[in-house]
């Protein structure tokens, strides 16, 4: 019995001193047993952490970077009509058949969509207009998986006659509609 308690306490003191001892204080690094956990690399924000290689292009965020400032395919009329069945689709829901931002899904409590005539909106490059409905932005989906891209550039091509439409005075009209609205 007391060869069992001296044990015990025995016992108890190595463990207390084990658990309370600290090692030797060392200069040089312990042993890391899995390093990559604790080692790495750091990001930081609106910096490059790491050089970029060699024959890479770097990918630019920044709207109409991808794409090219113009309408890669032949505008026609009949893209033109293309656009605008796609628009009705897809966008006039949101952004109304002129392209005002009203519409039903505003009425109902929706953050209305800028307006295309807003001079914000006038200023984008096609490029820039295909990468936003390609991408969307806030609260507009992106539509690259719903629409192909031909489709993605007659909808831009139907969004710019929405602003010239918006945008134009009789005395951009060829001259012959001119007369013809005279007589």
């Amino acid at each position: 019995m007391k060869r069992t308690f001296g044990m015990i306490v025995m016992a108890s003191i190595l463990i207390t001193a084990l658990a309370g001892c600290r090692g030797l204080m060392r200069s040089d690094p312990a042993i890391d047993l899995s390093p990559n956990l604790d080692a790495q690399p750091k990001f930081k924000t609106q910096s490059l952490s790491r050089p970029v290689p060699e024959g890479t292009i770097p990918y630019k965020a920044s709207l109409g970077q991808i794409k090219q400032d113009k309408v890669p395919v032949p505008v026609t009329e009949l893209l033109v009509k293309r656009g605008k069945n796609r628009f009705d689709i897809y966008c006039a829901a949101c952004h109304g058949q002129a392209g005002m931002g009203i519409s039903p899904v505003v009425d109902r409590g929706m953050v209305a969509p800028p307006a295309f005539d807003h001079p914000r909106i006038l200023a984008l490059k096609d490029g820039a207009l295909f990468d936003l409905i390609s991408k969307g932005i806030r609260s507009m989906p992106g539509y690259d998986q719903d629409l192909s891209e031909q489709d993605r550039w007659a909808v831009v091509v139907y969004v710019r006659a929405l602003q010239i439409s918006q945008h134009s005075v009789f005395g951009d009209l060829p001259q012959s509609l001119q007369n013809k609205f005279r007589e």
